[in-house]
């Protein structure tokens, strides 16, 4: 116990952050995630009756959630949670492997805990990029077993969760590539045999396989192809190059570290100079380096930028600082006798906690408590109509009753997610054809926010709302708005 004493005070400060970020009110995208598992678990085909433009990996894990915690989103909330604490242990190996040192992976380990955990990019957790990040992070702990120990099994491991990755989403297939690079090299100095060779390319497209292999099975593979497609359009819709969008993407990039780009930048300076000397061997420096490059990348190629995209760059960012932070505190050791990383560190952890004041949603029962009117409501009221699927963000958050394009779940909120990014004759269909699913199948509850549930003007549904439906609570959203939650009249 006393050698792996920072583990357990990690996992509490995680089990703290990530407690009082679940227990929120349920955001846009997991509350789609987690309403899809739910209906998967009770019988909805994927990608055939219910569909999002994700990959399926997503899905699956909020039904396993549900297959294992039987009805209520608690259960999400602790399998969100349990993956926290399985993010942080693997980040602190991480650190470990590269520093020996118990006093920096702390450190280092607990910066991660509060940025990669906080508000600003988490959320309320079960993001698509969470699990994807926490493939990539075991994946590359992997590699650096690899080339410390040189046994093959680590390769074959990294290679599978490179691979496990994209199947939560897509971008994270541009994380694998300095690993290619890195497996092209042992190929040309003959480093590895034709056998490991195989051996490495099927633990790569071994998560494909099955992927593959279930959708045929047990859901929808015309639906499937249909969701990569809206992606592809999806992911190209913006209004400048992708040159200008790339460069611009640097914002958000630095942005989710700290205060400023400026000030992200000049922090995560030394850690990059780091990278070029010989510090690490060029096998390491080229895995972490390179997959920082590649990730800003893959997180500049959509035609949006949310905050929780970083989660995809966050981990390595964050590495990249506290390698930079202990090799500064080498290079001063030979002028300095002070432990000059632990100040840095210290300092930079305090300015997290007062920047972002992380202790103040710090809680130890992760499960989720309504705050709203709309909220009390349906948890009084009905008990049975899982939670993530009535309510949402206070800012946004608002779902679709049916959605042809992404989904036909039954959602209680109209919200033209799937229009955002559409124009001419394509929007107007779309808009049509969720006119009529909702008038044949009118869900029993909407709620209704006349500034972001644009569905009703689009396709023309006022008059069809105000007639078929009516108020039974509001709750104020924020400057001015109101959310209003209304039920079917009864026929």
């Amino acid at each position: 116990m006393q050698k792996n004493w920072p583990v357990p005070i990690l996992l509490l400060f995680t089990w703290l952050q990530v407690a009082g970020q679940v227990a929120g009110i349920t955001q846009p995208d997991q509350g789609l995630f987690e309403a899809i598992g739910y209906h998967l678990v009770h019988g909805k085909i994927l990608y055939a009756e219910a569909f999002d433009h994700k990959p399926p990996g997503i899905f699956l894990i909020n039904a396993f959630y549900y297959f294992i915690g039987g009805h209520g989103e608690n259960i999400v909330c602790y399998g969100t949670l349990f993956f926290a604490l399985l993010q942080c242990i693997i980040f602190y190996k991480l650190t470990f492997v590269l520093f020996k040192n118990k006093i920096p992976s702390f450190f280092s380990t607990t910066l991660f805990i509060f940025i990669f955990f906080g508000k600003e990019v988490f959320g309320t957790g079960n993001f698509s990029e969470q699990y994807g990040a926490l493939c990539t992070t075991t994946a590359l702990l992997f590699l650096i077993y690899f080339v410390e120990e040189k046994a093959l099994k680590y390769l074959l491991l990294a290679s599978f969760f490179f691979g496990l990755a994209p199947w939560f989403k897509e971008p994270f297939l541009f994380s694998s590539i300095p690993f290619f690079i890195y497996t092209f090299y042992l190929i040309f100095k003959r480093k590895i045999n034709f056998k490991s060779i195989f051996k490495v390319v099927f633990s790569y497209f071994l998560p494909s396989i099955v992927f593959i292999l279930w959708i045929i099975l047990f859901a929808s593979w015309d639906g499937f192809l249909e969701n990569i497609r809206y992606s592809s359009g999806y992911a190209s819709a913006r209004d400048t190059s992708i040159w200008s969008h790339l460069w611009l993407n640097r914002n958000g990039f630095y942005y989710s570290l700290f205060a400023s780009v400026t000030i992200s930048f000049l922090i995560s300076l030394p850690g990059n100079i780091s990278l070029f000397t010989k510090k690490w061997g060029y096998a390491v420096s080229l895995f972490i380096g390179g997959q920082q490059i590649c990730d800003w990348i893959a997180t500049g190629m959509s035609g949006n930028w949310y905050a929780h995209y970083f989660l995809q760059t966050t981990p390595l960012s964050i590495l990249i600082i506290c390698m930079g932070i202990y090799w500064t505190n080498g290079l001063l050791k030979k002028w300095i006798h002070l432990n000059v990383q632990i100040i840095i560190f210290s300092v930079l952890t305090l300015f997290c906690l007062f920047q972002w004041q992380t202790w103040k949603t710090w809680k130890l029962n992760p499960e989720k408590t309504y705050f709203d009117a709309i909220g009390r409501y349906l948890d009084k009221n009905e008990p049975k109509i899982p939670r993530n699927i009535v309510l949402a963000s206070h800012d946004l958050g608002f779902y679709l009753p049916v959605a042809q394009g992404i989904s036909q779940m039954r959602y209680v909120v109209p919200y033209p997610y799937h229009w955002t990014q559409l124009k001419g004759e394509i929007k107007n269909q779309r808009c049509t054809e969720d006119s009529i699913l909702l008038v044949k199948n009118p869900p029993p509850y909407m709620i209704y926010n006349g500034e972001c549930a644009t569905f009703f003007q689009d396709g023309h549904m006022d008059s069809f709302v105000i007639k078929n439906y009516h108020e039974v609570v509001r709750t104020y959203l924020n400057e001015g708005r109101n959310a209003i939650l209304l039920k079917i009249n009864a026929h």
